[in-house]
């Protein structure tokens, strides 16, 4: 049987969230004919978050396809800080059989470049980019991912990369404190230790230690509460409230 017009289902595995959609060659992987998003750290499994997701929906999937936070191995991937293992054999008992593909989720972002619309990008800075050069993903979520495409003289090819496990390398005295900083307390420092979600901690921890602002009492207690500092960190920061800090010279 021919299952390519068939619906499929696809799926964005990450430490904090796991996003499930279904798609149709009909509608366009702009158009979803379903999607959620579910909290990955409430949940057992993925297979338990798939049964949750297609429990109510009247569509019979034809196959799937999972890009997975850290390196996938012969089908089987273990997610970056989440203790899951994702195996496709086990996914595709659980979808009835049908077939499951997975792939390191910043790969499975580059296989995406190459279909997005004028309306799907936003300018950071300008510039004049090179026909046919080389094009990097970068997801800095919970960790740092990263992937990047290569031209073959027809089309793209992407690649998974674990380069956000890569050596920390400063470019200023400021940066050679962080590094000192943080290899004293985690040893090896990679950009994931920096430039991710659960890397604003060590930058907040860093520029309080070395008394470039002082942390307000009310800032102190609710980090000290939380279990997730990073969100108290972010929302402090985009409520505004950084301004009742006091930055020292």
């Amino acid at each position: 049987m021919n299952h390519t017009n068939q619906p499929f289902l696809a799926g964005d595995v990450g430490r904090t969230k796991t996003a499930l959609a279904i798609f149709s060659v009909e509608q366009g992987v702009h158009k979803p004919l379903a999607q959620d998003t579910f909290p990955s750290g409430r949940y057992q499994s993925l297979e338990d978050i798939v049964k949750e997701f297609l429990a109510d929906k009247h569509l019979q999937v034809a196959r799937a396809s999972f890009g997975v936070a850290g390196p996938v191995m012969n089908d089987r991937a273990q997610v970056t800080n989440l203790p899951w293992v994702v195996d496709a054999s086990v996914l595709s008992q659980t979808l009835g059989g049908v077939p499951v593909r997975l792939l390191n989720d910043l790969e499975a972002i580059a296989h995406a470049i190459p279909c997005l619309e004028s309306s799907d990008l936003e300018t950071l800075s300008e510039g004049t980019p090179e026909q046919r050069g080389p094009i990097a993903t970068l997801a800095p979520g919970t960790g740092l991912g990263e992937a990047f495409l290569l031209w073959d003289g027809k089309r793209y090819h992407p690649f998974p990369s674990e380069g956000g496990h890569a050596d920390f390398a400063p470019t200023n005295s400021t940066e050679l404190e962080l590094l000192a900083f943080l290899q004293a307390r985690l040893g090896h420092v990679s950009y994931e230790r920096v430039c991710s979600g659960k890397g604003l901690p060590n930058l907040y921890a860093f520029l309080k230690d070395i008394g470039r602002f002082a942390e307000p009492e009310w800032l102190r207690v609710e980090i000290a509460a939380a279990q997730d500092a990073t969100r108290i960190i972010l929302q402090s920061a985009v409520e505004g409230k950084a301004e009742r800090f006091v930055s020292r010279p």
